[in-house]
């Protein structure tokens, strides 16, 4: 499957994908969903400032965190009580990135559905140039709250809550093999998403418009907006 860019290509180094892509209804017990996603990601390298990167008055003038295109695949199973687990496996340019999550329903009115999702977040890379070798990780964690309305059996929109915490660390090589570490830094954002599921059973579409709160260091806070599209089918 060829996935279609929805960001230009930046020279990625720990994108984390932050596009949600879910509805507060678990998967019933045994069932099982697989989709493709694609999105646009955070790069956490962005989210810090270094020293030599900053002016003499302080960050640069109206600078903002990059992000970058990341595709993916996401499979699910539901469990009994009214839970699912899954993950989901991320790549961007020289970047790979995972999380396993749970989903438990917290409470349902009829049609409305509210859920949270926790999940464990890694993102790894390894980049290689004629100057020097690089390696960028993150592990981290993020919590989903989710609000879906189901207005029928074939479509549903969803609100959710999002917040992401990550410890960023850089590890750079120089060409006497010296090693250099630049944090770990503690990483905080989060914001909001919405999305409406298409579903012509067994196949489901979802496309998505968020925004991020993304506090830099040694910056500003910036906003970015995140969008995301997930295509698959439940078995």
């Amino acid at each position: 499957m060829i996935f279609l860019a929805l960001t230009g290509l930046l020279t990625g180094c720990a994108v984390l994908d932050v596009a949600s892509l879910e509805t507060a209804i678990p998967l019933k017990p045994g069932k099982v969903e697989l989709s493709m996603v694609q999105s646009n990601g955070l790069d956490l390298e962005t989210v810090v400032l270094d020293d030599d990167e900053l002016t003499p008055d302080g960050p640069p003038p109206g600078y903002s965190p990059a992000t970058n295109s990341v595709s993916g695949v996401q499979g699910a199973i539901g469990l009994n009580n009214d839970m699912e687990i899954g993950s989901r496996l991320w790549i961007s340019p020289n970047n790979i990135g995972a999380k396993v999550f749970l989903k438990k329903l917290m409470s349902r009115d009829g049609q409305h559905y509210l859920a949270f999702q926790p999940a464990f977040t890694y993102v790894n890379t390894l980049e290689d140039s004629s100057v020097d070798d690089s390696k960028y990780t993150s592990v981290g964690g993020e919590l989903q709250l989710i609000y879906t309305q189901k207005a029928s059996q074939y479509f549903n929109f969803s609100l959710i809550g999002r917040g992401n915490f990550n410890r960023y660390q850089e590890t750079h090589y120089d060409l006497n093999g010296f090693e250099y570490i630049n944090g770990p830094y503690s990483l905080i954002h989060g914001g909001v998403r919405g999305n409406f599921e298409l579903r012509l059973h067994p196949f489901f579409f979802i496309p998505e418009l968020g925004l991020d709160v993304v506090p830099v260091v040694n910056g500003d806070v910036s906003i970015i907006p995140v969008v995301g599209l997930a295509l698959g089918v439940e078995l």
